[in-house]
């Protein structure tokens, strides 16, 4: 038995890429016989069902503060707000930056761990183990610091990382025995003389038979999705959103996504056509999924970053759209008259198997 600790933000019942990460990887590396201890913020969440089916220990780094920066009300009070906001988040990465210290004073006096694996975003928390590792060569024999995706080299912010955090990200990193991203694309986003310690290993998930299930009683061909969130300017759906209004044609597309206040217009200007959908369970999203004709995905038109939403997609069995800022007119319309020669091409679900996710994290040496 290895005694592993994982130390993440995220965690069950949230619903996000890192908190699937975290909990679908502890969970298979206690089926398979590890002493594992996950590490979270403190929250309100009760975790006593999930821990009564399980051995895994949970422990707690204390509160994270999320709330946003108040400097008063009307329109020059939010304005100030917003500002203060962006540059606190640009000179210490606010509100993550807080997790250095957390993590820090956590794993302080802690020794003899066999693997530690933090998991970011936020990318604090790795930077909270190097200071740790640094003062106590003892806390643990192995440690990878898993990167869903980069920090200072992530290529969906309109704003450049400043030169002392990413020199922070860099000092963390020499710590770190090798670092897992889930692409081969997101190599070129961490600094070369890393490069050799970068492993590719993908998002992982127990894959289960579920039913198709339709998310209303619409009966409406083509029927079609997407899931995920939104960023305008690099996942961005308008050219697709505007090009489905321009159809003399009933469909039914459904969009489940936190971010629905950003393609409101286009909700109303569809008569019923384009439908949002909140957030559901994986179990449940993938269950409506699979009842579709085809998945759309909203490309984010750079090749560091992959959205994980593609593993549930693949999972339904569904033909998948790729749609990019420059759309294809041609693949789209054919897709909207159910040819699908044009799909996109996507790996073989058992690449994303948590059994051999897990394998990989233990071969690491």
């Amino acid at each position: 038995m290895r005694r592993i600790l994982i130390i993440s933000r995220y965690f069950y019942p949230e619903m996000s890429p890192r908190a699937h990460r975290t909990t679908e990887l502890a969970k298979e590396l206690d089926r398979i016989g590890m002493d594992v201890e996950v590490v979270l913020p403190e929250t309100d969440y009760d975790y006593s069902e999930f821990l009564n089916n399980t051995n895994i220990r949970l422990s707690f780094y204390g509160a994270v503060r999320n709330g946003p920066i108040k400097l008063g009300k009307g329109k020059l009070g939010i304005f100030f707000s917003r500002v203060i906001f962006r540059l606190l988040n640009l000179l210490v990465d606010y509100p993550n930056g807080q997790l250095l210290l957390k993590v820090k004073r956590f794993l302080k006096g802690r020794k003899g761990y066999d693997l530690i694996i933090s998991i970011a975003q936020p990318h604090p928390i790795h930077w909270g183990v190097a200071a740790a590792r640094r003062r106590n060569p003892d806390l643990t024999k192995l440690w990878v610091a898993d990167c869903g995706d980069p920090f200072s080299g992530t290529k969906t912010d309109t704003f450049r990382i400043l030169p002392h955090l990413r020199r922070m990200e860099n000092r963390a990193f020499d710590q770190a025995d090798f670092i897992t991203v889930p692409i081969p694309g997101a190599v070129p986003a961490y600094h070369p003389r890393f490069h050799s310690r970068i492993h590719i290993i993908p998002q992982g998930f127990q894959f289960r038979d579920l039913p198709e299930v339709k998310p209303d009683s619409d009966t409406v061909t083509p029927s079609f999705a997407y899931s995920g969130a939104f960023i305008m300017g690099f996942r961005d759906p308008r050219n697709f959103l505007d090009y489905l209004l321009g159809l003399e044609m009933d469909y039914r597309f459904y969009i489940f996504t936190r971010h629905g206040y950003m393609i409101k217009s286009y909700v109303e200007k569809s008569k019923g056509r384009i439908v949002l959908k909140e957030y559901v369970p994986r179990d449940t999203l993938v269950s409506n999924l699979k009842s579709m004709d085809f998945l759309v995905n909203i490309d984010n038109n750079t090749g560091i970053h992959s959205p994980s939403k593609l593993i549930d997609y693949i999972q339904t069995g569904r033909p998948v759209l790729n749609v990019e800022n420059k759309l294809n007119k041609a693949a789209a319309d054919g897709f909207m008259k159910g040819d699908y020669s044009k799909k996109m091409d996507l790996p073989d679900i058992e690449y994303y198997d948590i059994r051999n996710i897990a394998q990989q994290f233990l071969s690491l040496r």
